[in-house]
């Protein structure tokens, strides 16, 4: 019986390895497709630069980063893996970006304010919402955070300098995910605006 129970218990343990290292895969898998359907747009985006006024260009290429980096992921988890992860918004949070929206157009222009504003929202849609959701439940939440912070310095910046993800975009990943758990997905997203609008000013 004993002998039974422990062979059991190796094969749970193998089936639990193996759906961890598909969890990865899928996560790595939906985050290379992303940059790819980004690169395809903010290309096709750019052409359309020129027929466009500069605002509504503008406009375009917020459009085409929230489409390939949290839109297209976010059906990519609901058609193949049955995964739905709701983001909800209230009325205070509406009010609230509307208010730091206003003030950031204000002081650093509408094109950097805009062009961030859709950085940050989808790259904390895709890392801090859907990819860490999707693996809390299957690798732990640390272990999650720090995969998610690992594809997000390294892969997606992957033509950045080695040590400025290393050193940089890695504990980024690591605070903006924490901020995440601890107050929700709209304050990690505004502290992502808001950073890389000073980190481009400064």
């Amino acid at each position: 019986m004993e002998e039974i129970s422990q062979k059991l218990n190796f094969i749970w343990r193998d089936l639990k390895q193996e759906e961890k290292l598909k969890a990865f895969g899928i996560v790595a898998g939906f985050s290379l497709f992303a940059a790819v359907v980004l690169n395809v747009l903010v290309i096709s985006s750019v052409y359309l630069n020129k027929i466009f006024p500069e605002k509504i260009s503008i406009l375009i290429l917020a459009a085409s980063i929230i489409i390939s980096l949290a839109v297209v992921p976010k059906i990519l988890y609901e058609k193949i893996e049955g995964f739905s992860s709701p983001i909800s918004i209230d009325l205070r949070s509406i009010l609230f970006f509307i208010i730091v929206f206003t003030i950031l157009v204000k002081f650093v222009g509408f094109n950097l304010t805009v062009h961030f504003l859709a950085v940050g929202i989808s790259e904390e849609v895709l890392f801090r919402h859907l990819h860490l959701k999707y693996l809390e439940p299957i690798v732990g939440q640390k272990v999650a955070v720090i995969y998610t912070s690992l594809l997000f310095a390294f892969l997606l910046h992957m033509g950045e300098p080695v040590l400025a993800n290393l050193l940089v975009r890695l504990p980024i990943g690591v605070g903006l995910a924490l901020i995440r758990i601890r107050f929700g997905l709209n304050s990690a997203i505004t502290c992502h605006w808001i950073y890389d609008i000073l980190s481009t000013i400064l």
